[in-house]
């Protein structure tokens, strides 16, 4: 064989084992699979502009004045309000005071613990919310197109107390989507979490309420990623989507609701032998019922799942500091009194 065609045989033997490990690195380690059968890398619809409107406070009820009764009527008691869980608690403080891990103002209340447990390292953020328009969807450039940034440049720019990743809405074209009470997609292809102006949050199957219906009924954020884990405070047995992300341990993100007003996000990272394998579906699920969660849901994970404390990174994506881009975050952060 001539000198010449053993150097071409070379170069070609090269870019070939190049090409493959190319491949498995995208494959594997990227978790390249997971968006395939979504669309992510198919899609070719125009985006959606959509303005971001400015969060709105909630209205504070007057107080109620219970009439004085006659002489000789027996009054009805009026019933006693509902305390609201952070000042029941005791989550909130007359003055803002924060560390490395907790925050605590008049308003809001964070605290984050890291746990590593079974070879698992991960991170829960435990979130008392007084107001919601504390709860904003931020998006990559302030409106919902096909562009990304890293959940720490969103927080950043939204003046982030606290953010974790989304659920990559423009990743696919489906998706029942309603961000800070303005309708963005209306194509209910998968299960949604819906998060509500008096606190509250729900799952509910793609076909159980319809885009106005969530509207009318108060709705200010729908995510459209899952599947569902929690529901009615029980594990959700049978998750719609495929066994390679419910089985298999990954990088996870998810959120979930002990009560109205009270959140738990927890994110997992993986994928790093000897400092986390990450988590499968059913282990994430357990996770948020033992913490008393009565809804939970998964959000976007593997590479781009991110939790974001005053602008610096909380957990390691993939084991370091690199972050993948996404197309929204989940913002908590403080809203100026009117």
């Amino acid at each position: 064989m001539s000198k010449r065609k053993v150097i071409v045989t070379c170069v070609i033997t090269f870019l070939v084992v190049a090409l493959i490990v190319t491949g498995v690195i995208l494959w594997n380690y990227y978790a390249l699979w997971s968006y395939i059968d979504v669309g992510s890398f198919f899609s070719g619809k125009t985006p959606i502009p959509t303005a971001t409107p400015a969060p709105t406070r909630a209205p504070t009820p007057e107080p109620t004045v219970t009439p004085t009764p006659e002489p000789g009527s027996t009054p009805t008691p009026s019933p006693t309000p509902t305390p609201h869980p952070g000042i029941r608690d005791g989550k909130f403080t007359d003055t803002i005071k924060q560390d490395g891990t907790s925050y605590h103002s008049p308003n809001l209340s964070v605290e984050i613990e890291k746990v590593f447990e079974n070879d698992v390292t991960f991170f829960v953020a435990d979130i008392y919310i007084k107001d919601m328009a504390s709860f904003f969807s931020a998006t990559a450039y302030g409106y919902y197109n096909r562009h990304t940034k890293t959940t720490q440049e969103m927080a950043i720019k939204n003046d982030a107390i606290l953010a974790i990743s989304g659920d990559f809405y423009n990743a696919r074209d489906t998706g029942l989507i309603i961000r800070n009470g303005e309708l963005v997609r209306d194509d209910a292809q998968q299960d949604i979490l819906a998060v509500y102006d008096d606190g509250r949050m729900a799952t509910y199957h793609k076909d159980d309420k319809s885009s106005q219906d969530l509207l009318d009924d108060g709705v200010l954020h729908t995510y459209a990623f899952g599947p569902l884990l929690l529901d009615n405070g029980q594990v959700v047995t049978e998750f719609v989507d495929t066994p390679s992300k419910i089985l298999v341990r990954h990088p996870r993100c998810g959120i979930g609701m002990i009560e109205p007003y009270h959140y738990l996000f927890i994110v997992v990272d993986g994928r790093s032998p000897g400092y986390s394998h990450g988590m499968d579906l059913n282990e994430l699920a357990a996770e948020f019922q033992r913490r008393g969660c009565q809804v939970a849901y998964n959000m976007d994970g593997g590479g781009t799942a991110t939790m974001v404390y005053q602008g610096e990174l909380v957990n390691l994506p993939l084991g370091g500091t690199r972050q993948r881009g996404i197309a929204d975050c989940i913002v908590i952060r403080e809203v100026e009194d009117k």
